[in-house]
């Protein structure tokens, strides 16, 4: 089996700006060559900004609409901003390493795998709209949403979490919820203390989200 031109860890940092003038050359100069980096990197900015417009767009729509419509709404401004949005950005990405190809306004069909580590119940209901967002940004075919908790973030989805009406709804629409196993025995957690609905990733979050990414999914961080 060939080794990864470029690893899934350093796509993402590309894409979020995260990496020096020295790497992101590097970068470039890998996609010039291998057509998987590139189309991996265009991949991850259209499920970013599918996340992240959508989000943007939709919110004064919310204050506006019953919760059911407003959520429907939202969905259907993903799809119209991305093409806008992730249109320009993918044409940056693809000016510096060839030609840009028509933009397709959609989530990888496997599905998308969003973790958060954090237990700040802002970037909860933040990460619980977003996929909401995308899993009905789908129709009537839904796409497969998963949010994989750990470290800090495992507060969120006990019992006693701030954020667990929202979580709650939204297991009802269809989004899954996993707790990292490691998580839970460091921090002496069972899975009785836990919101009902959430599983259990008994080898941790890292191998979840691994195994999730191998199956095609999506990975997005927040």
């Amino acid at each position: 089996m060939s080794r990864r031109p470029l690893s899934q860890e350093s796509i993402n940092s590309f894409v979020d700006g995260e990496m020096t003038a020295a790497e992101r050359e590097r970068v470039f100069a890998l996609a010039a060559v291998h057509g998987e980096v590139d189309r991996e990197i265009a991949e991850v900015q259209r499920t970013k900004a599918l996340l992240r417009h959508a989000y943007e767009a939709g919110a004064p729509a919310r204050a506006a609409t019953a919760p059911g419509r407003g959520r429907r709404w939202v969905a259907a401004a993903a799809v119209l901003v991305l093409g806008i949005g992730v249109g320009w950005g993918t044409a940056q990405w693809h000016a510096a390493v060839s030609p840009a190809p028509a933009v397709v306004a959609q989530v990888p069909a496997a599905g998308v795998v969003i973790q958060v580590s954090d237990g700040d119940p802002a970037k909860w209901r933040l990460a619980v709209e977003q996929a909401l967002t995308v899993l009905e940004a789908g129709g009537r075919e839904r796409n497969d949403v998963i949010v994989v908790a750990n470290g800090p973030g495992l507060a969120m989805l006990r019992r006693a979490s701030p954020v667990g009406p929202s979580i709650a709804a939204s297991l009802g629409h269809g989004v899954r919820f996993v707790a990292c196993g490691n998580s839970m025995q460091r921090e002496n957690v069972g899975g009785s203390d836990l919101l009902p609905g959430v599983t259990v990733a008994a080898a941790g979050a890292a191998l979840e989200i691994l195994t999730l990414q191998r199956a095609g999914y999506a990975y997005i961080r927040i």
